[in-house]
């Protein structure tokens, strides 16, 4: 989910029907796991090889019986230009009529049937617009006011949550991720939108000065949600809005228990193709 880089990988492929493959994808991504390809039968999941351990990925795997089950088989893929086979492949998301999401080779023709028109140069970082749980994000931030609002996208990926809070009104937004290149691409992402109030930080939110916060943005996953809640709510301003996403359907029992035990209120919950997207309130 993260950028491909040129180096050599490790391709599994699981013969799943799609509702399992979500399950699957959710399990493994903690493992080092930069990319999923998804069709009707088969997931395809990239790791460099030198971070690949199948031992541990049986160990994890090991925990959810049905999962285990399910047959895979490894392939060794030599290092190329793997950005370069990305963008050729990429499509526009479209979410009319409110967003386009485009790359800038795409034809602009149909720009004008939209409110608003988001150009990306994609690097494979999470959050091209694809993904149910960005698209669930951008859903929930139309329904919000940003007019004159201080925003913290976690986990900015590409910078699309960003640019789109900028879009829709907001004053200073701050873009934080712990990848070199999800930076890189949110900087650039900003420069071809013409974005000029989103700052980037390197790092993960414990290593950010500032707080103060009126929308706080985490599309991340479960795991890093829930060891990171308590510093969300410390950084949120009164009546300020935090949005999460990147769990499961089965992870809403516990990211619930955690919001309302920092006593937020929940004003919203979504869900597309067993993703989840939880909207809270201070």
């Amino acid at each position: 989910m993260n950028a491909i880089q040129n180096h050599n990988y490790i391709q599994i492929i699981w013969k799943a029907p799609q509702d399992i493959q979500e399950i699957i994808m959710s399990i493994v991504a903690d493992l080092g796991f930069e990319s999923f390809e998804q069709n009707e039968y088969f997931l395809d999941g990239y790791i460099p090889a030198q971070v690949f351990s199948e031992n541990l990925m049986q160990k994890v795997l090991s925990k959810y019986p049905v999962i285990e089950s399910i047959p895979y088989e490894t392939k060794y893929i030599p290092a190329q230009n793997w950005n370069a086979v990305w963008e050729s492949n990429f499509m526009p998301v479209c979410l009319y009529p409110d967003i386009l999401i485009r790359a800038t080779h795409h034809d602009n023709k149909d720009d004008a049937s939209y409110k608003r028109v988001i150009l990306i140069q994609p690097k494979m970082a999470f959050g091209t617009g694809h993904h149910e749980t960005t698209q669930m994000m951008l859903k929930a931030m139309k329904q919000l006011d940003f007019e004159n609002k201080t925003v913290l996208d976690v986990g900015c990926g590409s910078g699309i949550l960003s640019i789109y809070a900028s879009l829709l009104g907001a004053k200073q937004i701050t873009a934080i991720d712990i990848d070199t290149w999800c930076i890189e691409n949110t900087q650039e992402n900003a420069l071809l939108n013409k974005i000029n109030n989103i700052t980037t930080h390197l790092g993960s939110i414990e290593t950010l000065s500032e707080s103060n916060f009126d929308i706080i943005l985490a599309n991340i996953n479960r795991n890093v949600i829930l060891s990171q809640m308590k510093e969300y709510y410390s950084r949120l301003n009164e009546k300020g809005f935090l949005l999460l996403s990147g769990f499961l359907e089965t992870d809403n029992t516990i990211i619930e228990h955690h919001i309302r035990t920092l006593e937020l209120t929940i004003v919203e919950k979504n869900s597309l193709k067993e993703w989840s997207c939880i909207v809270g309130k201070k």
